[in-house]
């Protein structure tokens, strides 16, 4: 348990490669402050750090920053970053044999990046099951609505086509999100 260590120690817990525990990339590094309120919810963080939300020298950063702070598991901000880091965890833990596995939460938006796409067509290559892509499909990014500036309408067909295993659901509903994630940890291959 890494609640109520010094930051030092938290890092050193949580970043010890012989913990078994899955891991979690938030390519869509923009998020991040969602991530340290959670984090502080459950009392990992103090609630009070949140004012420091990328204030200079802080820890908590305006894009993930694995050296910075214990729970990140991959640096992203450049679009498409977080895939590859994911990709790259998730053979790690394949070719280990430790059955964790790595999630990867993506903005629609990111999809516009070709290093998506390279990560997406690779993880099949590898039969890496113990990947999950997380699509945050608000149709939206930072230039507009994603229907003026490249249209996405279509990423779960192109996820079919590179052989992933498709779920389309309602983030907002927990009740689907856990049957997603009960499915994801049933498909093999």
């Amino acid at each position: 348990n890494v609640k109520g260590k010094k930051a030092e120690d938290q890092w050193r817990y949580w970043q010890d490669p012989a913990l078994k525990r899955d891991r979690f990339v938030l390519s869509k590094g923009h998020g991040v402050p969602s991530w340290y309120a959670a984090l502080a919810i459950a009392g990992y963080i103090d609630k009070e750090e949140l004012k420091n939300l990328r204030v200079m020298g802080s820890r908590l950063q305006g894009h993930p920053e694995r050296k910075r702070f214990p729970f990140i598991d991959g640096t992203t901000g450049s679009l498409g970053q977080g895939q590859s880091v994911a990709l790259g965890q998730a053979l790690a833990k394949k070719v280990q044999s430790k059955g964790e596995k790595v999630y990867c939460i993506i903005g629609d938006g990111e999809c516009n990046e070709g290093q998506v796409w390279e990560s997406a067509m690779s993880a099949p290559k590898f039969n890496l099951d113990n990947l999950v892509f997380i699509v945050d499909f608000n149709k939206k990014q930072s230039e507009g609505d994603n229907v003026d500036v490249m249209n996405v309408e279509w990423l779960h067909y192109r996820f079919k086509v590179f052989q992933w295993h498709v779920q389309r659901i309602d983030g907002h509903d927990i009740g689907e999100l856990i049957r997603a994630f009960e499915e994801c940890d049933r498909v093999k291959g």
